[in-house]
């Protein structure tokens, strides 16, 4: 399976770290690019078992060079993001009510008990992980955001507004993982 993974990188932050050339685009691109890389390269087996990051891979065709900076359409890049934060909240709402209907109940206790339940539980147990795992923001294989500023996956509002009171701040740099 593959995932185009929006990797969000604040430029001041990849400037505090790394030498490139502000002003030659190519050259921040790059810095960037290795930036997210380095910065997601602990979640190799766990959120991909291997990705292309020269190029966005399957989506290169849309997306010929895989680093979006926000600065060149504002609207259009928060607007992305504003996108992916709604289906973290579907993917959310989805994995609530399958937890509800393996268990035949919104009782956490009663979801517990049937938790613990060899022949019936599993299922109910995988939708309540991937549940934990959105509400915590982990960066997991059927994620398509990583936030390499506050190291977590989800679009906050507190992420979307510093965006947008600095577009020149921010890129995302596309990478398509596989596992």
């Amino acid at each position: 399976m593959h995932v185009l993974v929006n990797h969000l990188v604040r430029i001041p932050t990849v400037a505090r770290q790394t030498t490139f050339d502000e002003a030659d685009r190519e050259d921040t691109a790059d810095a960037l690019r290795r930036y997210a890389e380095d910065q997601t390269e602990c979640f190799c087996d766990d959120a991909f078992d291997w990705r292309e990051t020269e190029t966005a891979g399957g989506w290169a065709d849309e997306y010929p060079e895989n680093v979006l900076f926000a600065a060149d359409a504002p609207e259009a890049f928060t607007k992305r993001l504003v996108e992916i934060r709604n289906r973290q909240k579907e993917t959310i709402n989805s994995y609530l009510r399958q937890v509800i209907e393996n268990c035949g109940t919104t009782n956490l206790a009663e979801i517990v008990e049937k938790c613990k339940e060899s022949d019936g539980g599993f299922m109910a147990r995988e939708n309540l992980c991937g549940l934990a795992n959105e509400l915590d923001g982990r960066f997991t294989f059927n994620g398509e955001f990583y936030n390499c500023e506050d190291a977590e996956a989800t679009v906050t509002d507190e992420v979307l507004e510093a965006i947008r009171r600095n577009p020149g701040e921010w890129a995302i740099v596309l990478f398509d993982h596989h596992f």
